[in-house]
Parts: structure tokens; sequence; C-alpha cells
């Protein structure tokens, strides 16, 4: 239980307020004066009704007190918790020590780096973790200069930088200990990546230059995206669910604000929640760009009202340099608001003047394994853990699975698979989807199990191939003769 009291500033305040508390023989657990506020806090076990409400109308008859009220925290401890969180979201790991060296404050992340964990961590020397240093025999002079050294502990190699912890009096600044900052090389190189690339995970020239696109299908796609990026016209863009559509509309976006645009306004809006005309007209009524998701979902109304919008309305004004583009995506075919759906089909062709189809990822193949390392990477930075890469096994594995979920579910199986292991490489037995899944079904071809068997050996073969991009390779991957695989791969057309 914690009471704030707003009183006066003078003196015996605090030993007026503490007598009152000895008739009720009440344990004290905090007695803090926060002179800014004008404010002491009193700390104390709960107590029973009757008793606080005593309690508390004796402080109000104390001269000079204001207010009483009850609280959860103290300022001291709201300030101190928000510095634990500040410090518990930083990169590296941190530990704050007295002149003594013993360990006064720590974050996860730091207990991690050492081996121990934060309760082995906390009130004990430092010496007994990092052996390089003797903390207890540091000098107030040596701790003012600073000090980088790299360390190893564990067998893993640290750069740690040592700081100063100064206190303010009126005739000087007195050390009071150090602050302590542990950075690995993974951190380090993940940061350096981070200011390089900035923080959007998927640019569109950055998609250009990355092994994440090497499928012709998806390069073709992000041509297609660049085109259209510049244009004032409508534009769709389709795809299955989880397939990228947000990822390659961001992308469109930043290329668009990164020539002279960046403070265009975006607005986003589910087709479902546009329920009645006035919604709809307010919303095409802001600048910048109008995104319309599950474009499907648009009541007939809204169909003829949104129709109607597109052919009377300019897209850029060039008067009152006004700008709007109109982008709505769907997951559904152009199959499907042709044939299944009750949709305008007038008003589709309109919407679809620009149509952009992000390609499956069972139609990409050769960009699996880019587009697993960068969510690998995006993971291990995101549970704050030294990088974890992808063995040939879990590649081979993630590239025979058929991804109903396309991305949103390849990124579910990674996270999982990252943030069970504890190895630093992930393998195939790391994806608990493979042992249930039954992947790719299987047809027989022309009633002949033989042709079904090649078929089946045929596609495996060219999905392995890139993987182990020699015959010897293969082989010794497949437990056969070098002879016997280029004889196949002669026979099923399969090359570089």
């Amino acid at each position: 239980m914690r009471l704030a009291i707003q009183c006066e500033d003078r003196i015996g305040m605090v030993h007026e307020v503490l007598k009152l508390f000895a008739p009720h023989r009440i344990d004290m657990r905090l007695i803090e004066v926060d002179t800014a506020r004008r404010c002491l806090y009193i700390g104390f076990p709960d107590i029973k009704f009757d008793s606080l409400q005593q309690l508390l109308a004796a402080i109000r008859r104390l001269e000079g007190v204001e207010d009483v009220k009850l609280v959860r925290f103290s300022s001291s401890e709201r300030e101190k918790n928000t510095l634990a969180q500040i410090l518990e979201a930083l990169p590296d790991g941190v530990i704050a020590i007295d002149l003594k060296g013993n360990v006064t404050m720590a974050t996860e992340l730091a207990a991690k780096d050492l081996g121990v964990s934060l309760g082995e961590l906390m009130n004990k020397p430092l010496n007994l973790f990092i052996k390089a240093i003797n903390f207890s025999k540091l000098s107030g002079a040596d701790m003012k200069r600073g000090i980088t050294k790299r360390i190893r502990v564990h067998r893993k190699s640290l750069l740690m930088e040592l700081q100063p912890i100064k206190v303010s009096t009126e005739k000087e600044d007195i050390c009071a200990g150090a602050v302590i900052h542990l950075k690995s090389e993974t951190r380090i190189d993940r940061q350096s990546e981070r200011f390089r690339y900035g923080a959007n995970e998927f640019k569109l020239e950055q998609y250009f230059q990355s092994d994440m696109v090497l499928s012709s299908t998806m390069g073709a796609c992000l041509i297609q995206s660049k085109r259209f990026a510049m244009l004032n016209t409508p534009l769709m863009i389709s795809g299955e669910t989880g397939s990228g559509k947000n990822s390659i509309l961001n992308s469109i976006i930043e290329y668009w604000k990164s020539h002279g645009y960046e403070e265009t306004q975006v607005h986003k809006r589910a087709a479902v929640s546009f329920q009645t005309q006035a919604d709809l007209q307010l919303f095409l009524l802001a600048p910048g760009w109008l995104i319309i998701e599950g474009i499907e979902g648009l009541n007939d109304t809204a169909q003829a009202q949104l129709a109607h919008w597109i052919e009377t309305s300019k897209f850029i004004v060039e008067d009152d340099h006004v700008y709007r583009r109109l982008v709505v995506l769907t997951s559904f075919s152009s199959h499907y608001f042709r044939e299944e759906s009750s949709f305008s089909y007038e008003l589709y062709l309109q919407l679809s003047q620009q149509n952009i189809d992000v390609p499956s990822l069972r139609d990409r193949l050769d960009d699996i394994e880019g587009v697993a390392n960068e969510i690998v990477k995006q993971v291990c930075g995101h549970l704050r853990v030294d990088s974890v890469s992808l063995s040939s096994s879990a590649v081979t594995a993630l590239k025979m699975y058929d991804w109903p979920g396309n991305i949103a579910e390849l990124k579910g199986v990674l996270y999982s698979a990252v943030a069970s292991t504890e190895r630093s490489e992930l393998v195939a037995e790391d994806f608990s989807l493979f042992s249930s899944s039954k992947g790719r079904q299987l047809e027989l071809v022309d009633n002949s199990l033989d042709k079904t068997i090649k078929e089946w050996e045929a596609e495996l073969l060219r999905k392995l191939y890139p993987q182990y991009p020699s015959t010897r390779k293969l082989a010794s991957a497949l437990g056969l003769s070098h002879s016997a695989v280029a004889n196949k791969l002669r026979d099923y057309a399969i090359g570089k």
C-alpha cells in the first residue's frame, strides 16, 4: 500500500506524519520525500479499511497537509521501473557496478551474455563473471577515463565499454560507480546493417539488390511494381493470403516518397468498414494514397459510389497540388470477380487498370532461401539472440513444402524454430510443420506407377539441384553414384 501526501516543505513534517503510524503498529516499508513535487510517499503492508480511514483523517488534520491519496507506486519506484524498461529495450547488455565492483543493476541480455541468470548476477562481484579486469580495484580516475576492452566470456567475444556514473553535488561531481555496455559482434553487425538499409524491411530497391528475388515470377512482379509506382491511375494488388501484398505496397509507397514526396499521407481502410456513403465520401476526399483492403467486401452502394468517383475525379489536381492515388488489395483472382462473385465486374476493370499479381511462395521456390534468411535475421533481432543460420537440410525442407499460408506461414514457422532452438543452425527437424504436413499431393500419371515415380523424382531433383549445384555434391547428398545422378539429370533435362 502506498500513500502520497501533498504537503508543505517544512521542518518536522515527516516526523509528525510518522508519529501517526505508531499507534496502528504499522511496519514501514518506504519513506520517500519528493521535494520537486512537494510530496511525501509512505509505503506499508495492507491494513484494514477502518484503520486506513482513521489514519487518513489524522494525516489530513496535520498543519500544511493539502491532500492524501492512495497510489500504486512512488515517484522513485516509477522512475526505477522506467529506467529498467529503457535498459531492457537497448540492443546491448547493460551492467551497473558500485565502487567496489559489485553489480547493482543489470539487464537480462547482459546476464545471458555472461552465461548466468539475472538473479545469479545481481549484487555479486562482477569479477566472478568477467576475469579480464579487476573491477574492485578500479580507481575513480580509471572509471572517469572510461575503458574499452575486448573480452572473452563462455567462448564468446564481447566488446566491453565502461563509463563512470557521476553524482552531482553542490561542489563537484562524484564518481559513484560505472555503467558497462556489453556488445557482441553479431549485434554490432546487425546494427550496422540496419543503419545502412534503414528501418523498412522490404523497400523496393532493396528487393532488387537482394537474394530474395531470384525467381523470374517475383522479378517480373517487382519490375511491374516499379513501373506502376509513379503513376496516378488506380492500382490493384492481388495475391493469395499471406503472399506479401502489403510488403509490395509499402515498398511502392517508399519508392514514391524517395522521389521527393516524403510528406505524402497514407490512408488505409478495410472495405467492409464503409457502411454508409458518407464513410466512403469522407475517405475519398483525403489527399495522398487511398488504400482499400479486401475490396471484394465493398457493398453494392459503395461499389456504385466508388465507380462514379473514379469516372469523374482527377487523381492529380495540379492547381492546388492535391495528389490522390487509389490502391486496392484483394486475395481473389480475376476469375473470381468475373465468374463467382456478385462484385461489379465493370468496377473491377476500373480498379485493375494496373494490376500487380504477387506470386505465391510455391511459385517462387528460388527465393525461399533468401526470404527465409532475411526472416531469420529479423527474428534473431527481435528475440535478441545470436545469429542463427539455415542448414542445407532446412532449406531443402522449406522448398519441399507447399506453403498454403505463403510468407505469413513461413514467418510463423521460422519464428517458432528460432525461439525454440539452442543451436546456431536450424535443421529440417526444427520445423514441426513438416512432421505433420503431407506436402504436395501426388496423382497417378497415365495410370502408370513408373511414370508417377519418375515425375516425382524429377520434381525432387529440380528442387535439390540448386542446393547441390554439381553432380558430385548432389550424388553425395543422395548417397548415389556420380554417374547415376548425372544420367538422371540428363534424362530430366535438369541443368543449372
